[in-house]
């Protein structure tokens, strides 16, 4: 299962995303699923009515106390953020869920949102709208277990150790301390 989970905000490239079902379509152990709803619905109920993509799947929106289960399902998370510069310092929360879940990243995308793919080890970017490049990160996660597994440890690591929630908080109120301060 490789996927995308959150707000279908305008943000999100969803042509790519459908259209990389439609890559994957000849792979019948790839199931593309979409977890979510919002302003893009449109583009997936479309495409879901054409009847030809029987590895995609829309859930719609999840309950929150569902969300864990959803990740421990994914085996990979999919993220497609459209090309403008206003989204190139967007790094979406479901790359922290994903990171502290294990599960990796493939992600088309520019700015923050890769580099952080990279930096973190937990998963691969190209760039926004390269469909093909972002099939070859998902087939290269499912194909390679060492790649996925590295991926996956390092997602977790990197969440430990930056995203941890008495540490963001300590952090946040040194912040706020120290504005307070001037």
């Amino acid at each position: 299962i490789v996927a995308f989970i959150g707000a279908f905000t305008t943000q999100n490239d969803f042509p790519t995303l459908l259209a990389l079902a439609e890559r994957l379509r000849s792979r019948p152990d790839v199931l593309v699923v979409l977890v979510g709803g919002g302003a893009q619905e449109s583009l997936v109920t479309a495409r879901l009515a054409q009847g030809d993509l029987p590895n995609l799947r829309w859930l719609g929106w999840l309950e929150y106390e569902q969300l864990p289960g959803a990740w421990a399902a994914a085996d990979v998370c999919l993220l497609a953020l459209r090309d403008h510069p206003l989204y190139a310092g967007t790094v979406p929360a479901k790359y922290f869920e994903a990171m502290a879940s294990g599960v990796p990243i493939a992600a088309a995308a520019n700015g923050v949102a890769a580099d952080l793919a990279h930096t973190s080890g937990a998963g691969f970017a190209v760039p926004a709208g390269d469909v093909d490049g972002l099939a070859r990160i998902v087939e290269r996660l499912l194909d390679d277990a060492a790649v996925y597994a590295s991926a996956a440890d390092a997602g977790r690591a990197y969440a430990e150790a930056h995203f941890d929630p008495a540490r963001v908080t300590a952090a946040y109120e040194a912040l706020l301390m120290q504005a307070m301060r001037r």
